[in-house]
């Protein structure tokens, strides 16, 4: 559908659950956006469900140049961080270990301002620490002091 579009910045759309289901059935196609590198969902009021749709087609290897994925300032906690985190795994294993994991600094998921709470925190962490590789994420701003 879209073979050279490299970028999406869709920040601020108010997408939700909704629409984040419909790019994530898009996503999973994958000659829809073959060369889609960066994935900009940041201030879209999407949650756990919206967040577990794109860990779906993406752990399905949908958009296999994806190098970044933004989802700051959503709804997303433990539920939709924790299915984002395994999808990543199981893609890097599927399409190789460069795709979505740190390389020269990128951070490839980043979810600050999120409903993580202190204890999912601790909980995805623990994963992280039994598995290699493992998927950077970065979580500024969320509510771990709570």
């Amino acid at each position: 559908v879209a073979p050279r579009l490299s970028r999406v910045d869709l920040c601020g759309n108010s997408i939700r659950d909704g629409g984040a289901k419909a790019l994530a059935a898009a996503l999973a196609h994958g000659g829809a956006c073959p060369s889609l590198r960066q994935l900009y969902l940041d201030y879209n009021c999407i949650g756990d469900k919206g967040a577990e749709a794109l860990a779906a087609a993406l752990g399905r290897a949908g958009a296999p140049q994806l190098k970044r994925l933004c989802l700051g300032s959503n709804a997303i906690g433990e539920g939709g961080v924790g299915a984002l985190d395994a999808a990543l795994l199981r893609r890097a294993a599927m399409i190789g270990g460069e795709s979505m994991l740190a390389r020269r600094g990128q951070t490839p998921l980043e979810i600050d301002y999120s409903r993580l709470t202190k204890e999912g925190a601790k909980r995805l962490l623990a994963r992280h620490g039994r598995s290699q590789p493992h998927t950077p994420i970065r979580m500024g701003h969320t509510a771990l002091g709570a």
